[in-house]
């Protein structure tokens, strides 16, 4: 995964774009059964939006989620697509009168209000939508996870503040090297920076809403920390993308949630396959701290305390055997060779 210039995270991006297209035509072909007059407009509209913005559009990962995972019904992720295609069209003009609800952009990163006044928020770097208002329909998706229970909107002053340190942040990314260049392009869609009533910063990302990273109470933390939320994420997203189900790295037919592993970074109890994902989380981390120790741009003690943090669990002892030997057969050979390679890699640094 680190050893690419990009072409595999393109690869694996082009897979998740053609699912994307599939589930598309699944839904048109719906919606000329059962609403063919929205099933024309939303046509209509594809069909007058340039290339980018249908891309744009349908890798958003609030149009992805109604598109692969379902909303209420046909009618309601038509709807709910022709509001996002409309609202690219509209944003292109500037100069529309949108009267009655607000539309919000795909990304949440811009609006036309219910007066007609046009609302935009520039993307971090020129690059990294920023999505700082947006109703939990866009921000979430049609599901409220249990982590988002309770947030709302960053004041003015907390959001001068969380774009300063996210924008130092997605620099220090960036300069790690072309393949965390290419993981932030590839993966991280836009961010959601919300704020909730605890001195407590997370983030979170979900295989329903792929490339979506939430900030939660990011006004609060170093650059450090949110670099390091980014990375984390970025790589989730990168794994859902990869395979067309959650139960990444697990043998099919297995059942949904196959046992649970002690996590040797932290000591929680995870499924077999979330377990995977930290395997590979964390090896992510490792690396880029470790280009962020060959570059100038960070303290090098903080360096050093990012790389311990991300090879702990890599120090004890033979991975695969946190699974035990009734769930390691559940993996996936290919996954277990790769869990191999990666730890014998931290093992060659730091053991």
């Amino acid at each position: 995964m680190w050893a690419t210039d990009g072409l595999e995270f393109d690869a694996v991006q082009l897979r998740f774009a053609h699912r994307v297209s599939e589930a598309l035509r699944t839904v048109l072909a719906r919606l000329r059964t059962e609403s063919p007059d929205l099933a024309d407009s939303v046509t209509t509209r594809l069909s007058q939006a340039c290339e980018a913005v249908i891309s744009g559009v349908l890798l958003s990962p609030s149009v992805s989620q109604q598109l692969l995972w379902g909303g209420d019904s046909a009618a309601g992720t038509g709807r709910f697509l022709e509001n996002c295609l409309r609202m690219e069209a509209v944003g292109a003009r500037e100069n529309a009168i949108q009267n009655g609800l607000p539309i919000w952009g795909a990304l949440g990163n811009c609006v036309v209000r219910e007066t007609g006044e046009l609302a935009r928020w520039d993307p971090v770097d020129g690059r990294l939508p920023v999505d700082l208002e947006s109703p939990d329909a866009i921000a979430l998706g049609a599901t409220l996870p249990t982590e988002a229970v309770g947030w709302t909107p960053l004041e003015r002053e907390e959001q001068r503040l969380a774009l300063e340190t996210l924008t130092a942040a997605y620099l220090r990314v960036r300069r790690g090297g072309a393949s965390l260049q290419a993981l932030m392009e590839t993966c991280a869609r836009v961010i959601v920076m919300r704020r909730k009533p605890t001195k407590l910063f997370y983030s979170f990302s979900s295989c329903c809403s792929v490339g979506r990273i939430a900030l939660v109470n990011p006004q609060l933390v170093s650059e450090a920390l949110i670099a390091e939320a980014l990375v984390h994420e970025a790589i989730h997203a990168y794994l859902y993308m990869h395979e067309p189900t959650p139960l990444w790295g697990v043998k099919p037919g297995v059942c949904d949630e196959p046992g649970t592993a002690q996590s040797p970074w932290t000591g929680r109890a995870l499924p077999v396959c979330t377990f995977l994902h930290a395997c590979f989380v964390w090896y992510g981390l490792f690396f880029f701290w470790g280009q962020v120790m060959c570059s100038s741009h960070s303290p090098a003690e903080e360096a050093r305390r990012g790389i311990a943090r991300a090879s702990a669990g890599f120090m004890k002892g033979p991975i695969l055997d946190q699974l035990g030997p009734e769930r390691i057969g559940s993996v996936r050979q290919e996954v277990q060779a790769a869990l191999a390679e990666m730890q014998q890699n931290v093992l060659a640094v730091v053991g």
